[in-house]
């Protein structure tokens, strides 16, 4: 009977590896999407978005449909100097000075293809992330933290949203949502 079980369970395994298949809830695989950047091809950055980080902002090729837009979470990171603030940026859009930053020790860069945006933006707002108390952001260029946050930019708009400012039940969605773009970003 324990040889008949294991048995079973490793050929359902070996049957959803072979055949490309995904879990429910994983973002669409970067195989899917245009090949025409080199980096993608058996790169592999990180968390649930394959060679994310590896891919290049110069000459940037993106044939897939979907979401423009870069999410910029706010968080703290250890850097040389202890905690400092630091950020995990998620972008579509290569006209946005975030998606063209370098990666360093306080910043990770995921440039998506839109169609990996759109998915992202559709498993967020499942969460909530739309509902929380956005507020319009003027200055673009500012300094990103100290505080835990989300700036969004999307469609000419640029917005924000601090956690230490929320009520208990945003601070609960806000939680939500940073605890999913953490799973999507580090864990496999």
């Amino acid at each position: 009977m324990r040889r008949t079980l294991v048995g079973l369970v490793a050929l359902a395994c070996l049957s959803g590896c072979a055949s490309g298949g995904s879990r429910e809830g994983d973002p669409p695989q970067a195989r899917d999407m245009s090949t025409s950047d080199p980096a993608t091809a058996g790169a592999d950055g990180g968390g649930r978005f394959p060679g994310a980080q590896t891919r290049q902002a110069l000459g940037w090729k993106d044939a897939t449909e979907g979401e423009v837009g870069t999410l910029v979470y706010v968080t703290q990171m250890r850097g040389k100097k202890g905690n400092q603030p630091g950020a995990i940026i998620f972008s579509s859009d290569p006209g946005n000075a975030h998606f063209r930053r370098r990666a360093s020790s306080l910043f990770v860069v995921l440039r998506l293809y839109k169609s990996e945006m759109s998915w992202l933006e559709e498993e967020l707002g499942g969460l909530g992330l739309e509902q929380l108390p956005w507020v319009p952001e003027e200055n673009y260029d500012a300094k990103i933290g100290p505080a835990r946050a989300f700036h969004y930019y999307k469609a000419g708009k640029r917005r924000y949203v601090v956690k230490d400012e929320l009520t208990l039940a945003d601070k609960r969605t806000f939680r939500r949502v940073e605890d999913r773009l953490l799973e999507l970003t580090f864990l496999r």
